[in-house]
């Protein structure tokens, strides 16, 4: 019978140990990772209570408060806005409603759309459109469909509008006509002046009352 004295029955018990320590580390390298669980939701980064500024040249164009903003890579999808402002220079020009938006802050062109309702800080007028987009590279505020607009007691139809916000000019452009009680007429377009707050018109106008339809030139 071979006797092992205590130094060998370590050695043996460490021995033992390592291999099976060895086979283990073997087993889970070879393992299959598990693969991630899909949770269904959307990709992105969320935050709540989020002010988000667009900017030019270090220069405030729009500012959005809103309760709901997803960010997708490139992309900001805005929802639970509660206020939405337009800027020319520094100065608050628009009030905007919306509800729904999106940044896609690489081109930094913003979208807003359905129930899209804006008015100036001093109330002068009301607008309603179903989209505006926003652009950076020329800062304006484009209406790519109809929009209605009230003024100064005056109901006005457009196909589109464009706002230059340098400018500080509202153009309204495509089939423009013009409500204003009994008188209705049809122009080229109209110019709604910031600064001067007066609306000019441009082209042939086309005069309709009940008396019957005249012609003239601005």
């Amino acid at each position: 019978m071979i006797t092992l004295n205590a130094n060998w029955k370590a050695l043996i018990a460490i021995g033992v140990l390592l291999l099976v320590a060895a086979v283990y580390t073997g087993y889970r390298l070879m393992e299959k990772p598990t693969p991630p669980v899909e949770t269904g939701g959307t990709p992105g980064i969320e935050f709540v209570e989020t002010t988000l500024i667009g900017r030019k040249g270090g220069e405030k164009q729009w500012e959005i408060v809103s309760k709901s903003v997803l960010q997708q890579e490139d992309v900001v999808i805005i929802g639970d806005m509660e206020t939405i402002t337009i800027f020319q220079g520094d100065r608050p020009q628009l009030d905007v409603r919306a509800q729904q938006g999106l940044w896609e802050r690489k081109e930094n062109t913003l979208t807003l759309r359905s129930s899209v309702e804006v008015r100036d800080v001093d109330g002068e007028f009301w607008l309603k459109s179903d989209e505006l987009i926003h652009t950076e590279h020329d800062s304006t505020l484009t209406s790519p469909g109809p929009v209605e607009m009230l003024w100064n007691g005056m109901e006005i139809r457009a196909g589109r509008m464009v706002y230059a916000a340098e400018a500080g000019l509202l153009h309204l452009l495509d089939g423009v006509t013009i409500a204003d009680g009994n008188m209705e007429f049809g122009v080229k377009e109209a110019v709604y002046d910031f600064e001067r707050e007066i609306l000019d018109f441009y082209g042939q106008i086309v005069l309709e009352t009940k008396a019957g339809v005249g012609n003239g030139e601005d």
